[in-house]
């Protein structure tokens, strides 16, 4: 609570008494502190990603005595960490906006569901050799009315975290399925799972489900960004999970006018 008080004058300017506003400013102090363990936390998630770029940089111009396998090892690392550095910055980006009140603008063009998800999956089998990748999709191809990039970012957004939160050798399930005029696609883990506490927290802005020293990557924002996308396609995006037992991603997208019926 915080409290401020005036003296009370009247109109010959005697003393006649003291009046105190009470204001509570409990939302206001957890925004600030949330707002300061973001700006932490994005400031060491934009430093790890540069030093690895420097560092190996640095190497590949001050050295000529690496073999050509070194060299391409190096330049995938920096690719690699270049492509998450470009993830945080666009996150940020897409942040402003939103905070703006200007919305995610999106580049609709029709595009083969499964071809898009085949895509970011493909992707991750490469990337996480050591987990398994299940995906389940129609037989019939679907087309969706969206902007591509952004739902391969959900997607992959989706799949980063199943990663991130199971352990190695795992199996992360990806369906997706025609229900009620809607394509849904759904992302299956095994792994930490969360409380319903945490579930009911995982859209908001800067929220991570572990906040300690100890806590995995990640600025806390491709969550919120995520639902910002889904509803601005008119889709809906939703969360099961137990702590433990693993979590489950589902989201729908209208389908295109032609496969409603």
């Amino acid at each position: 609570m915080r409290a401020r008080s005036a003296t009370i004058f009247d109109k010959k300017g005697a003393e006649t008494g003291i009046v105190t506003l009470i204001q509570d400013v409990t939302y206001e102090r957890e925004m600030d502190r949330i707002k300061s363990e973001f700006i932490a936390t994005a400031a060491h998630e934009l430093r790890t990603p540069l030093t690895s770029i420097q560092g190996f940089s640095e190497l590949l111009l001050t050295r000529d005595d690496f073999s050509d396998e070194d060299k391409k090892k190096f330049l995938k690392y920096i690719n690699t960490q270049s492509v998450g550095l470009a993830g945080i910055i666009n996150d940020l980006l897409d942040l402003s906006r939103i905070e703006a009140g200007a919305g995610l603008s999106l580049n609709r063009t029709e595009c083969k569901a499964g071809d898009a998800i085949r895509e970011i999956v493909q992707y991750f089998q490469e990337t996480y050799p050591s987990f398994q990748f299940e995906l389940s999709l129609p037989g019939k191809p679907v087309d969706l009315f969206v902007d591509k990039e952004k739902i391969l970012q959900v997607i992959q957004n989706l799949l980063s975290n199943a990663v991130k939160f199971s352990p190695e050798g795992d199996k992360i399930r990806i369906a997706g399925e025609m229900v009620k005029g809607s394509y849904q696609v759904s992302v299956q883990d095994q792994g930490l799972g969360m409380t319903p506490e945490q579930v009911e927290k995982i859209f908001d802005r800067f929220y991570r489900a572990d906040m300690s020293s100890t806590a995995l990557e990640g600025t806390g924002l491709g969550m919120s960004i995520v639902k910002h996308i889904i509803e601005a396609h008119d889709g809906k995006i939703w969360v099961e999970s137990e702590a433990g037992k693993g979590t489950t991603v589902s989201f729908t997208i209208p389908l295109s006018e032609q496969h409603r019926t």
